[in-house]
């Protein structure tokens, strides 16, 4: 690799290993971190599958990787 001396990392998206890892590893964050209000919130939305909902964009930008968030 031509200018490894310059690499001072690397950023991997958008990569999953296995979906039902990833799903587990989620649902287990979420309930780390979520307060239950939020965590019930959560689901509820998930559940009814309205992945398009601020609040489900919040939740995961905010909440969960919050080194995403725009301040």
């Amino acid at each position: 690799m031509n200018y490894q001396q310059h690499l001072r990392g690397e950023l991997i998206s958008n990569v999953t290993t296995g979906n039902q890892s990833y799903v587990k590893r989620i649902a287990a964050l979420k309930f780390e971190l979520l307060s239950p209000d939020s965590l019930a919130s959560s689901n509820a939305l998930e559940a009814a599958k309205y992945y398009d909902n601020p609040d489900s964009t919040r939740f995961v930008m905010e909440d969960l990787h919050p080194e995403c968030s725009v301040v």
